[in-house]
């Protein structure tokens, strides 16, 4: 019998599954982050959770740069995927607001549906993307043309508010002057063509189709480990400094979150292993995304539990295992609904 060959993004059914762990540390470990004194053990501890899982949105861009940048664009296959994600964006909103608010007011009702969940965010961010895969297409055909969009967006998304932002610490007025004026210009470039997000999704594709040595897997990882201890070390200098919480460096925009997510999606891509149950929880994590918030705020509205509940040092992993199970649980009940598993997973 012929064997059967390894598909070349079967890893990514892995990556999916982590990047989603991923966001559910980041959600538990904030729930009591900027309630609890810095100076305390307890909020390192959630910083230190925060600031090693913070690949999670990053992740999931590019596997979806990874997956859909193909030769061919299909526009209908597309304008599917954009719908099912507004539809369930808006069911699941209303779902929120009828489990989270006590009271009804339709005005209210009406601001949360279209509003949205502090997490459903990201539900346009990828619909805006897929709008412009035509021409993100074009962009992935020809290498060179790949790598010059990924250096330019890499400028403007990470290198020059890096520039800025140590530059603007040096005492000379003329410095800091030419230096506000550029950032103007540059904030200017950025709010117009919104490249910022679109360059982990490119990232994701020249990852997956690139060979990688072993100089340069082992650098990268030592790079990731370096970018989570500054993403510690940084955040916990900035909130001192500044006396209370500060998350400058968990955004996704920072080098030290860009070092991680590289490492990360290399070493599954060049250490992964899949079976049928890796695919089977893989097709719910849309599903555990939609749902998590949900779990995380009902267990603490209606049971009164949260990362201060338990021992501080196991919580926050105790709390993500719990609400990954149910947020699984969720999303493979509906997913095996015919119909409903359309539009809202």
């Amino acid at each position: 019998m012929k064997k059967e060959l390894k598909s070349e993004t079967e890893y990514l059914y892995l990556l999916r599954i982590l990047a989603i762990i991923s966001v559910i540390f980041i959600h538990v470990s904030a729930q009591n982050w900027y309630s609890v004194d810095i100076a305390t053990t307890k909020w390192k501890i959630f910083n230190f959770f925060d600031s090693i899982f913070r690949w999670g949105v990053p992740i999931f861009l590019m596997i979806s740069g990874a997956l859909n940048i193909k030769k061919e664009f299909d526009l209908k296959k597309t304008i599917r995927k954009i719908l099912r994600i507004f539809t369930a964006f808006i069911i699941w909103s209303i779902i929120y607001y009828f489990v989270l608010y006590d009271n009804f007011e339709f005005n209210n009702f009406l601001n949360v549906s279209l509003h949205g969940h502090y997490h459903l965010w990201y539900c346009f961010l990828i619909i805006g993307i897929y709008l412009f895969l035509p021409i993100l297409n074009k962009i992935a055909e020809d290498k060179k043309v790949l790598k010059y969009f990924l250096i330019l967006t890499f400028f403007l998304s990470f290198g020059w508010p890096y520039l800025y932002y140590f530059g603007s610490k040096i005492n000379n007025y003329y410095v800091v002057t030419i230096l506000n004026a550029i950032n103007s210009w540059m904030n200017n470039i950025n709010s117009s063509i919104k490249v910022m997000y679109i360059f982990y999704f490119m990232l994701g594709n020249y990852l997956n189709r690139i060979e990688i040595n072993k100089k340069q897997e082992w650098l990268i990882y030592i790079l990731g480990i370096v970018g989570a201890i500054l993403t510690y070390y940084f955040t916990l200098k900035l909130s001192f400094m500044d006396g209370k919480a500060n998350g400058y460096f968990y955004d996704n925009f920072t080098l030290n979150v860009l070092l991680e997510s590289i490492a990360v999606f290399v070493f599954i891509k060049q250490h992964h292993f899949c079976n049928k149950y890796i695919k089977k929880i893989s097709s719910c994590v849309f599903g555990i995304y939609l749902s998590h918030a949900l779990v995380i705020e009902s267990l603490n509205k209606f049971f009164a539990v949260n990362t201060l509940s338990f021992n501080i040092y196991y919580s926050v992993p105790l709390l993500v295992i719990v609400v990954f199970i149910m947020s699984l649980a969720i999303s493979y009940v509906i997913n095996k609904i015919p119909f409903i598993n359309k539009f809202m997973v």
